[in-house]
This record gives structure tokens, sequence and C-alpha cells, in this order.
């Protein structure tokens, strides 16, 4: 399953920001499609998708951060400048990278799983003498 979620809150006063429609669009558009990319895995393993609102010196917005987690380990605070959510083709290409190293995050949590698994395994065949 995955979560997403959208803050349009600013980190310093708390306000909620104002959000241009096409940014909003944008991020919409974004979450469906790292949803589509993510196929298989949102029913695998429980993935949050957090998009935070990002304003510029001048107070406009000029695009997102995406945290990408699962069990509190994952890609956080990955960039997206709002021209590269224009279109979906942009938006794929800019959405790699992050997915890509979420894939790292979960390769490395399911060794250490195997590896915790493997070193039970061995201490219950100890214990039970086979």
């Amino acid at each position: 399953m995955i979560t997403t979620t959208v803050s349009t809150a600013d980190p310093e006063t708390g306000a909620d920001v104002e959000v241009p429609d096409a940014l909003r669009d944008g991020i919409d558009r974004a979450a469906t499609i790292l949803e589509s990319e993510l196929g298989e895995l949102t029913s695998k393993f429980p993935i949050s998708a957090d998009w935070h609102v990002v304003r510029g010196n001048d107070g406009g917005c000029i695009g997102v951060e995406l945290d990408l987690t699962t069990t509190d380990a994952g890609v956080k605070g990955y960039p997206i400048p709002a021209d590269d959510l224009r279109d979906d083709e942009s938006i794929r290409r800019k959405l790699r990278k992050p997915i890509w190293h979420f894939g790292q995050t979960l390769s490395n949590l399911l060794r250490l799983d195997l590896e915790r698994i493997r070193h039970d395994l061995e201490t219950l065949a100890t214990v039970t003498g086979e």
C-alpha cells in the first residue's frame, strides 16, 4: 500500500502556502505516475510518498521535495523543480533517481531481514541439536 500526502505548510511559520494550480496538478500527476512505476511493490511494502511544497526566496512556489520511504528508511528531501512536473515524460525522468535509490533501500532491508532469519534458524538448530 502506498500512502501519499502533500504538505503545503511553510516549515518556518506553519502557515499554508498558496500553491498554483499547475503545480498542484503536476504533484497529483507525479503521485499517480510514482504509484504506477512502483507497481507490485505498493502491495508488498508499506510505502509513504510525502510531497513537500518548496518556496523560493520571493515566497513563490518553486517545486517540491519528495520523501519516498518505508519503515523509516528511504529517500528524503529529493528536490523536484516545478518545471519538471509539467508533463508525464519530465515527471518520469525526474522520478527515476529517487525510485532507484528507494529500490536500493528495499534491497538492503530485505538483505538484513534474510540475515536475521538465517541467524535465527542457526540458533534454533543449535538449541534443538539438529
